[in-house]
């Protein structure tokens, strides 16, 4: 028997008969991102890399409660809010504010549905599903909680869009959106939009296929069916190895990852396990107690909500709740995640040879990745809120 966490059991999955034999002939390997994130022992959040061609990557999220975090990546970052197969979930359309990245303030914002593909633009922050103080997280009736998923397209390193970035509105979704007009936006429906190139960063595209007769993969390619039939299943990933190609049998709508100068990297470690964090998760370890001083930072309860956080001359009250998920994620990021930051201007920054912690607008303190993890750790336990857990459950 397959066993999937409890906050995806709404979802549609595969015939659980493809699942002893998922690859494809010709050495062409196959996943469901649905099956991937759906594992037990994965994380809300988690960015996990679930395909790679140089510093290019695709990465499959998956969360019931809204995003902790703005967020500068080292890219253009292109998202695609993937099916469940759940008709509810999949009806919700998540409001995403992009923001000024010196003065925080809002810049523009849209709506985006299920199978619509945005623009998080370089240089900019975005925040999905922002919430307002107090910043409680929404409350959800027992047994609800359950998952959305998406697809993220983005580098793992800094790399600025060039001129062949296509930025382009699809028909009717102007209106989805308001703001700065001088802010870059891609807003498409890729149910209804022409084949061709949607999305690129640095030396790799995703290019839209509409029933395509085959796929062919030079360099090698991955393929991201977003509706199939017969051999496909929606949100399947294929893995084409360099030289090969694809029947597109079957294949009504997808997108293919790859380059025309690097090869496609072999699927990576979460294919076949859970990545595991550096440290274990707040409900699996003794709590830390407040307050806490260590590496120039000064931590003080409030209540059971809030902390304050002292970084030099400044200070801060922050909701405990988000600061851990903050806290947890970053090292389970491996330190890779750019420039975060989570409510009451708590911010991180790991694009320099030392991390950096502080406060927005105030001081900060810089320390060096090998000695990060016992420090972040430290904050994590001791910031927790009491009852707080990373195993979210319906």
């Amino acid at each position: 028997m397959i066993e999937r966490h409890p906050c995806t059991t709404s979802w549609r999955f595969p015939e659980v008969s493809r699942l002893e034999n998922p690859d494809l002939p010709g050495g062409i390997r196959r996943t469901n991102l649905r099956e991937l994130t759906a594992r037990p022992g994965r994380y809300e959040h988690h960015l996990m890399v679930v395909a790679s061609i140089g510093p290019n990557q695709l990465e499959a999220p998956t969360a019931s409660e809204p995003l902790y975090f703005a967020h500068q990546n080292f890219s253009d970052e292109w998202v695609v809010t993937l099916p469940t197969g759940n008709p509810m979930l999949d009806s919700f359309e998540p409001r995403i504010f992009i923001q000024d990245k010196e003065s925080f303030g809002d810049e523009s914002r849209f709506l985006q549905r299920t199978l619509e593909l945005v623009l998080h633009p370089y240089g900019h922050l975005h925040w999905p599903s922002r919430l307002r103080p107090p910043y409680a997280p929404p409350p959800i009736p027992p047994g609800l909680r359950q998952c959305g998923l998406t697809l993220v397209y983005c580098a793992n390193v800094d790399t600025p869009p060039d001129e062949r970035r296509p930025l382009r509105i699809g028909s009717g979704l102007a209106v989805r959106g308001k703001g700065d007009t001088s802010v870059p936006r891609t807003h498409l429906d890729l149910r209804s939009e022409d084949e061709g190139i949607v999305a690129r960063v640095g030396e790799s595209s995703l290019r839209l296929l509409v029933s395509p007769e085959t796929i062919n993969a030079p360099r090698g390619a991955y393929l991201a069916i977003l509706e199939g039939e017969g051999a496909h299943f929606e949100t399947d990933l294929i893995y084409l190895p360099k030289g090969s190609s694809l029947s597109g049998e079957g294949i009504k709508r997808a997108l293919l990852f790859a380059s025309d100068n690097l090869d496609a990297d072999p699927p990576p470690p979460s294919w076949t396990a859970v990545p595991e964090p550096p440290f274990a998760p707040f409900e699996k370890a003794a709590p830390g107690e407040l307050p806490l001083r260590m590496a120039g930072i000064e931590v003080e309860p409030i209540d059971a909500a809030f902390v304050r956080i002292r970084i030099g001359a400044s200070d801060s009250e922050i909701p405990r709740h988000w600061a851990a998920r903050h806290l947890f994620r970053w090292p389970l990021h491996r330190y890779r995640l750019a420039y975060l930051e989570t409510y009451g201007g708590l911010y991180t920054d790991d694009r320099g040879e030392d991390a950096i912690i502080g406060l927005r607008g105030g001081d900060s303190v810089s320390i060096h990745k090998d000695e990060l993890t016992p420090i972040v750790e430290a904050l994590y336990r001791a910031i927790a809120p009491p009852g707080y857990t990373e195993e979210l459950l319906p």
